[in-house]
């Protein structure tokens, strides 16, 4: 039996980079979603992940460029489900390239650190056997920036977790008590960081709430000072009560509530009248298709990937354009048959990203990887 038809008939040995697994979000979310997804196919691959023993940027890099190389000697392919592969494995390797933020954004690489660990990430990755990607949108951005072809890209949208789903009006109406929220109310959840462009949010909110007087709720809570939330000498993450004061808005247009548990996520979701997300940089978005999952109305950015998350499903408006954004959620707030339209449509395009489809598109590169006769880049 010849060596390829071997390998094409035997479910590869998949070393999984694990520094991020655990964490209920970011790469986090998607290593642990896409394990358990790969586990349940009907013919799963042997997955091995390893964890990190230690924590901090040091330990990382270490992890990365020692620990994971070491440990892949055993397996047959390694999947690194973040931007940082090893510059050197011993096996074929796959990554996972979410974005390249910190490669195409110069806010987010004004440390030297930072610039020297995404060209050692950058030429590794280079030296992949397969690179998937979240979007069509990031595949655009991996083979122009980085020089990789596109034929060794693979484009595998990502999911919503099934906690993500319409819920019943008790578990709303627990979350809604928990957080003291008026029974209206809409909701941006996600990062602080510059791209998302909160100010956007909150200078259109002033036509929102003078119309409708309908609170925004924002979830999540910018990283304290020892985790780089000052660089250069300025805020990196932006305080949403500082910001929404700098904004003109009154204290009662806007509502902070900081870090909501897991759990709670879905049921705050699925009681707002709205969800806007005015990020300016994507890599996929999550948080849209999670709220769409949940019955709500969505309105994003009409930039980079989020088009193709939301398709014509919520509204796409021009990013950073605040007279767009006050006159189109205004309207939405008010407009009730609209919201209930919005959010069946959501409801529909959610459910064509599913875990399963990942984890199979992902179970293909494998294969393909796997059976390569030199076990080496196409």
């Amino acid at each position: 039996m010849s060596r390829t038809l071997d390998r094409a008939i035997t479910a590869p040995r998949v070393l999984v980079s694990g520094w991020f697994a655990g964490q209920s979000f970011g790469s986090g979310q998607y290593t642990d979603q896409l394990a358990a997804a790969l586990g349940d196919l009907p013919t799963p691959p042997h997955l091995d992940l390893v964890r990190p023993t230690a924590r901090g940027a040091i330990a990382k890099v270490r992890f990365e460029q020692w620990t994971i190389p070491r440990a892949a000697r055993r397996h047959d392919l390694l999947h690194v489900p973040y931007w940082a592969p090893p510059l050197c494995a011993p096996i074929p390797t796959i990554v996972t390239v979410h974005d390249l933020i910190p490669l195409l954004l110069p806010a987010y690489r004004t440390d030297l650190r930072v610039r020297v660990y995404t060209r050692l990430v950058a030429r590794a990755t280079r030296r992949a056997a397969a690179v998937i990607a979240d979007s069509d949108h990031t595949a655009r951005d991996i083979a122009r920036h980085l020089r990789i072809a596109p034929d060794r890209i693979h484009t595998i949208p990502l999911a919503a977790a099934p906690r993500f789903r319409p819920q019943p009006p008790d578990a709303i109406a627990r979350v809604r008590a928990a957080h003291d929220l008026p029974p209206a109310y809409a909701l941006y959840y996600g990062g602080f960081d510059p791209r998302k462009d909160l100010a956007t949010l909150l200078l259109a909110w002033r036509g929102v709430w003078d119309a409708h007087a309908l609170p925004l709720v924002i979830a999540g809570r910018p990283p304290p000072p020892e985790h780089g939330s000052v660089r250069g000498g300025s805020p990196f993450f932006s305080d949403p009560s500082t910001l929404a004061r700098d904004c003109g808005l009154p204290p009662t247009a806007v509502r902070p509530i900081g870090h909501v548990a897991d759990d709670d996520l879905p049921p705050l979701l699925a009681g707002a009248t709205l969800f806007a997300y005015p990020s300016r940089f994507e890599g996929f978005g999550l948080p849209p298709l999670e709220a769409m999952a949940c019955g709500t109305p969505v309105a994003v950015a009409d930039a980079t990937s989020l088009p193709e998350v939301v398709a014509d499903a919520g509204l796409r408006l021009p990013p950073g354009d605040v007279a767009a954004w006050s006159t189109a959620l205004t309207a939405l707030a008010g407009d009730e048959p609209h919201r209930q339209r919005l959010a069946a449509l959501g409801l529909t395009r959610s459910a064509t990203f599913t875990w399963p489809h990942t984890a199979a598109a992902t179970r293909a590169v494998y294969d393909h990887v796997h059976t390569l006769p030199s076990g080496r880049i196409p």
